[in-house]
Formats: C-alpha cells, structure tokens, sequence
C-alpha cells in the first residue's frame, strides 16, 4: 500500500471511529429520553423529554400523552360518552354543590358543567350553570367536582341538577 492509499485507509477509520462516537453519545448515552416525574393532585406520573426536540409527555393510566396541551388539548366530549358520566350531588349548607361523578366514559374528564334548578312549591325560582372543578377523573374512576354556587337553600325548596357538558381529553 503506498502512502496516500494509507492516509485514505487512516482519515477513513478515524471519520467512521468518530461518527460511530457520536452516534453512541447522542443515541445511546444519555438516551434520546430524558425521565422525570410530575405530581398531579397527589399522583406521581412519569414524564419524558426528548432531548432532540424538547418534545414532553407524561404516562397517564391511558397511555403516553403529550404534556402541555393545557386548555386546547381538551375538547367536549361527544353526547354518547357525556352519557357515560353518573353520579350524586349534594348543596352544602355553606352553599356550595359537591358532586360525586363516576366516569365511565373512555375520556380523562377534567371540567364538568352542570346545571342547578332550585324550586319553591313548584315554582322555579332559580336556574343556573355552573363549571365545577377538581382533580382529573380518569376513566372508569370516581371523583368530586366543587363549586360555590352563591346561595344557600331556603327552608322548602328543593334542587335538582344535570350534566350539560363536559371537557377533557382522549
């Protein structure tokens, strides 16, 4: 082998030695993954970020999500699974309504809007939407949503409620 086929053989093995280098330091150590962990209402869930394109998500009981979606990430949910979506309320004596929904829908829910009519010998005197709030009610799960309602019963009336909408994501 003359001398410039051997430097051509050298420069060769030294470029491939460096670009297997750097492929074993961005791909293999550290992982294109960085781990780490977020706490939600009490829930450690784990979060990875990829160290190419900072994208970010977190590992719900449903699956790999993407973090940071905030209020655009979440959508109503369609009439048959709203449908889904059962439960028992209660008015405080403070007036606020508590309501204990059960989600048996296949969506994480995490705003439910209701509908409060409070009667007085079957007259309606107040009927009101209200946005109640809690912790992310994963599916097939049971929670409480809250919300001041502005008012107390009266002795003699009576309440009822429904479910008109909900928020969350798939």
């Amino acid at each position: 082998m003359d001398g410039l086929h051997k430097k051509v053989a050298i420069a060769f093995v030294v470029i491939l030695i460096l670009v297997l280098v750097s492929f074993s330091l961005l791909f293999i150590w550290p992982t294109v993954y960085r781990y780490d962990h977020m706490n939600l209402g009490g829930t450690v869930l784990p979060v990875k970020i990829n160290r190419l394109t900072g994208k970010t998500e977190v590992l719900y009981p449903t699956g790999w999500r993407v973090a940071g979606t905030g209020e655009t990430g979440r959508k109503d949910l369609p009439a048959s699974e709203l449908a889904k979506i059962t439960g028992n309320a209660e008015i405080t004596l403070y007036g606020w309504i508590h309501f204990h929904p059960y989600n048996g829908s296949e969506w994480r829910v995490e705003e439910i809007q209701v509908e409060v009519t409070v009667r007085e010998n079957d007259t309606v005197v107040l009927q009101r939407r209200y946005n109640l709030s809690g912790n992310a009610l994963y599916p097939f799960n049971s929670g409480e949503f809250i919300a001041d309602l502005g008012f107390k019963l009266n002795p003699g009336q009576t309440w009822s409620f429904r479910i008109i909408s909900a928020k969350g994501t798939t």
